[in-house]
């Protein structure tokens, strides 16, 4: 178990995603942060609702409250995330850049 803090994460990011099929879709997260708590929007080309995750020093897991849940996971790197996500069966790349 680690005693560093987690990464500041709170703030708005485009995530950009890489599909199976080769199409790159933008989404839009809105992320509050409560310690390792986190909670927020998504808003995606199809669906939006609401999120609810945590995050662990560098590592983070969202998932979206929508139809089609959408899971994010990956790791922090100051105003990038990147990693694996996740969504009706499927699993892409994603990379979010946080919004100045």
């Amino acid at each position: 178990m680690s005693n560093q803090a987690p990464d500041n994460v709170a703030g708005k990011w485009t995530v950009s995603t890489l599909g199976e099929t080769g199409v790159v879709h933008t989404d839009h997260l809105t992320i509050k942060q409560d310690g390792t708590v986190l909670t927020g929007k998504f808003k995606g080309p199809n669906q939006s609702g609401s999120i609810n995750g945590g995050i662990n020093v560098h590592h983070i897991e969202i998932r979206s409250n929508t139809n089609h849940p959408v899971v994010f996971r990956g790791r922090v790197d100051g105003d990038t995330i990147t990693g694996k996500v996740h969504v009706m069966g499927r699993v892409g790349e994603f990379r979010a850049v946080r919004e100045p």
